[in-house]
């Protein structure tokens, strides 16, 4: 019986392509497992995927600057407006909330987006787009009143609360699949 123990020459294919394992030697080009394989296939993106792609990407990206500014630079700088210590938690809290709802809401249509059911169903769509008008309601309401001391209207903020309640509404009766783009709803609904 031949030695078991492999030598460092020797790799293991199973795991990325037909075959077993292949003794490689210093003339072999190198491979690349990935040529070997249909399984990994590039993502096919509409201008919609495109779109809501970037929205969420944008929106992540604004929560997370957003955090890193309150958390470490704007209570100094709210002091220094002359804010009491209780403005100034309130603020920090008003600040901390936005940026919370934002992320779980770019997340949420993030997941929408790359599962490509923003794509087959309107009601998803719809969710995404309601959560999206949701951040800017909600959380631009509060950035408002947290950074700029006001807000255009008193009921943005809740507005965009209820456009975020409107959107997990919307994406759980997508699972209801009567609204699918192109397909048929399934049997017994």
């Amino acid at each position: 019986m031949a030695n078991k123990s492999k030598s460092a020459e020797t790799i293991d294919t199973s795991l990325f392509a037909e075959g077993t394992s292949t003794k490689a030697s210093s003339n072999d080009p190198p491979t690349n497992f990935l040529s070997k394989t249909s399984a990994i296939e590039p993502l096919h993106m509409t201008n919609l995927t495109r779109i809501l792609l970037l929205l969420s990407a944008l929106s992540g990206a604004i929560s997370v600057g957003i955090g890193a500014m309150g958390a470490h630079s704007l209570p100094k700088r709210l002091q220094s407006q002359g804010f009491s210590q209780e403005q100034v938690d309130k603020k920090l809290d008003q600040c901390e909330l936005a940026t919370r709802y934002q992320m779980f809401h770019a997340l949420a249509v993030l997941v929408l987006t790359l599962s490509g059911h923003a794509s087959r169903s309107r009601l998803a769509l719809a969710a995404s787009v309601l959560m999206l008008l949701g951040t800017l309601g909600f959380s631009g309401g509060l950035y408002s009143m947290v950074f700029a001391d006001e807000i255009i209207h008193w009921s943005i903020v809740p507005i965009g609360g209820s456009l975020f309640i409107l959107g997990w509404l919307h994406l759980g009766a997508s699972a209801l699949g009567s609204s699918l783009v192109g397909s048929p709803s399934p049997p017994g609904l």
